[in-house]
């Protein structure tokens, strides 16, 4: 029999580096009645993760009991937030993240010092698709994406990058007391399965969903995806009663 989560079970969605939330919305509208989704947006000043995490802490988010999803950029901060093990956290989802940056150290000093040239230059539509979306991505994924980057300051962009780069979640991984699920995208050219390796061997008790395609997993699968968070969500109610 499958595990449906309770009425009303509410799923706090960490947005990617955006920070917008919008891509999160077609996965918030694909999942199940008995979940209530509540996506966070960040103002753009929220950047760092120190930032992110006096942004979230002081936002009345876990005033009531809670599954938590980040996604990418937002892994790390979902990670912090997770390991101070509220009383009402009961899961923690983490979508295409990773607890360490996803750039060979050699590069890290060189993204770090590029990082504002690489928003406010265009980008040529191809290198969206190879990176981000996918090859066969839709066009209104595509055109919602270079929508979304010409409305996020490049400055904003450009912070977020450099956070990435200086990221260590693994100790707080480590002391995360709830259910974990990590999912990753089995084609993702931003966060390398190395990432969820790194994670895996640090919490061997966590769940695990590869997707196939590209890094936007939440937005070309959103109907499995949501399916799959919805079960695990059921699983953490049960859980915790």
């Amino acid at each position: 029999m499958a595990i449906t989560s309770r009425p009303n079970s509410r799923l706090v969605l960490l947005p990617g580096m955006d920070g917008t939330g919008l891509l999160l919305e077609d996965f918030a509208n694909a999942l199940p009645t008995s979940l209530r989704p509540q996506i966070v947006r960040y103002p753009p000043e929220v950047c760092s993760y120190r930032e992110v995490d006096r942004f979230l802490r002081s936002s009345g988010l876990d005033a009531e009991p809670f599954v938590l999803l980040g996604e990418s950029f937002s892994s790390v901060a979902a990670i912090a937030w997770a390991a101070t093990n509220q009383p009402t956290l009961r899961g923690l989802v983490i979508c295409v993240g990773f607890a360490t940056p996803p750039v060979r150290r050699w590069l890290r000093s060189i993204s770090s010092l590029l990082s504002h040239l690489l928003f406010a230059l265009p980008r040529p539509r191809f290198l969206t698709r190879h990176f981000t979306a996918g090859r066969n991505a839709p066009q209104p994924l595509v055109r919602q994406l270079e929508t979304i980057r010409a409305t996020v300051p490049a400055e904003t962009f450009a912070a977020r990058i450099r956070a990435i780069l200086s990221c260590d979640a693994r100790k707080e991984l480590g002391r995360v007391s709830v259910p974990i699920l990590f999912l990753h995208a089995e084609d993702d050219r931003l966060i390398s399965r190395d990432r969820l390796e790194e994670m895996r061997r640090i919490r061997p008790d966590a769940e695990v969903e590869i997707f196939p395609g590209s890094h936007m997993l939440l937005q070309r699968h959103a109907e499995r995806a949501a399916e799959r968070v919805a079960r695990f969500v059921g699983e953490c109610v049960n859980v915790s009663e």
